[in-house]
């Protein structure tokens, strides 16, 4: 509880890619908590982490590591939460929300389960998020929601990844993924996007 293990450290450097997701108490990464990170390693299985109020060491190793890819969906959502709570700059991210955005920029809804839908085929239930995450004992239901939430994550990833590099978009999504920890910085500053008038 509280930490991912050194040997799910070990496994994921060997993957050198993997999926995360968090759970929340709220939408506000300054004043809501993490309830759960839930990780999962192709290859090895999906690692459900209770976050309490210690700073995860192993699972910010993970986050800092530029060897590693991890995969997320709303990355920008989940990092303000890491990177405002335990002082971090994260290292080779990507994302199949801002990936969806790329490749459909007409598409209005790019929510994980529109999207796995349209490119995978596959149905899954949100009916879960909104409920209490900080708990010490998840439900079955939490822990099955949580843990479909980033089983999918490597196989849509790479059905995104495929279709902008068919239609030579995925320039585009690489220098988005890489500004992404940058863009996570100005909105922790206040800046928000510096681009606008």
């Amino acid at each position: 509880m509280g930490d991912i293990s050194g040997s799910a450290i070990e496994k994921a450097r060997r993957a050198r890619l993997i999926a995360w997701d968090i759970e929340t108490s709220g939408l506000d990464w300054k004043n809501n908590r993490i309830g759960t990170c839930q990780v999962y390693i192709p290859g090895d299985k999906i690692y459900i982490v209770l976050i309490n109020d210690c700073t995860p060491h192993n699972l910010k190793l993970l986050l800092t590591n530029n060897d590693i890819c991890k995969i997320f969906h709303h990355a920008t959502f989940d990092l303000r939460f890491m990177t405002h709570n335990w002082s971090i700059k994260t290292q080779n991210v990507v994302c199949t929300k801002i990936a969806s955005k790329i490749l459909n920029p007409s598409m209005k809804d790019h929510s994980l389960k529109n999207i796995l839908s349209q490119y995978l085929g596959i149905t899954i239930s949100k009916e879960m998020r909104l409920t209490n995450w900080t708990t010490s004992n998840l439900s079955s239901n939490q822990i099955k929601y949580a843990a479909t939430d980033v089983f999918y994550l490597p196989r849509l990833f790479d059905a995104l990844k495929y279709a902008l590099i068919n239609c030579d978009r995925w320039d585009l999504a690489e220098a988005s993924f890489a500004y992404l920890p940058t863009r996570v910085e100005l909105d922790i500053l206040g800046s928000r996007d510096v681009f606008i008038y």
